[in-house]
């Protein structure tokens, strides 16, 4: 019997942080964010641990993020906080000139063979990436970022979609 791998695409900006905690820490400080600052969500590292530990789901990296020391350097931190480091199995290529859509299927392409189980989900704020891959994908709210509200629909795509890619 085949095992299955579920695998977490894992966007940043407007899913690990957001506008909302934005705004209160600028009314708060009245300091504005920029770059790599911008505060990661407590909820959304609580819920992407959830459903990471729920679904025994290795993450691999989209955003943007990872196109700079800096970005894997924070991003690795905030995840590391939260025990979610040692769940992190890699990159998506930065080949395809900002489409996610196709970096993810090169991964899925260059890491896996096509009779392997492999059950995905993409979380991500922005749908207009996602035609091919729009069964596995979670639309994430930017001004809430990733909330209790999405771990169900994610753990349903990862138990039930079949992976298809090509």
């Amino acid at each position: 019997m085949k095992e299955t791998r579920n695998i977490v695409f894992l966007d940043v900006d407007g899913v690990l942080n957001n506008w909302y905690d934005a705004e209160v820490h600028y009314k708060e400080t009245k300091e504005p964010f920029f770059g790599f600052d911008w505060p990661f969500s407590k909820e959304s590292m609580e819920t992407l641990r959830e459903i990471v530990l729920k679904t025994n789901s290795k993450i691999v990296v989209t955003s943007s993020w990872r196109c700079f020391a800096k970005g894997k350097e924070v991003l690795n931190r905030e995840l590391e906080e939260y025990g979610l480091a040692k769940y992190v199995i890699g990159y998506t290529p930065e080949e395809q000139k900002a489409d996610r859509e196709k970096e993810i299927i090169q991964y899925l392409e260059t890491k896996f063979n096509e009779g392997d189980d492999i059950r995905f989900v993409i979380l991500d704020d922005e749908a207009v990436f996602y035609n091919k891959l729009d069964k596995h994908f979670v639309e994430i709210d930017s001004y809430h970022g990733l909330t209790k509200e999405y771990i169900n629909k994610c753990i349903n795509i990862l138990k039930f979609v079949k992976s298809g890619w090509k």
